[in-house]
């Protein structure tokens, strides 16, 4: 069977591919361990992001509940707050069970 310059250069490439992987054997394998023990915190993580964000969420709607009974803000605006929470939480709800996209 000849080899084409298809197959020519398929093999330089392996080569060189190879070479590389070779030389760099130790920075990879690191690299490599970083991201699946980071992968394994990854859930962690977000259960954190995520407590973060419902506790400051929660925060700014109690607060401006107490400042609209004590009359220092308007029901409109409270109205308006929890309108925007809503839809956060339909727009987490989506990214969350689709995906981004």
């Amino acid at each position: 069977m000849v080899k084409g310059d298809g197959e020519e250069e398929d093999e330089r490439f392996v080569d060189m591919l190879e070479g590389f992987l070779k030389r760099y054997e130790a920075q990879i394998g690191r690299a490599i361990d970083g991201w699946t023990k980071n992968m394994e915190k990854e859930p962690e993580r977000k259960l954190r992001i995520v407590l973060a964000i419902v506790l400051l969420v929660a925060f700014s709607v109690f607060a401006l509940a107490w400042l609209t009974l004590a009359g220092k803000v308007s029901g409109d605006a409270f109205a308006f707050l929890i309108g925007s929470v809503i839809g956060y939480l339909f727009s987490y709800l989506r990214l969350t069970t689709h995906g981004r996209g």
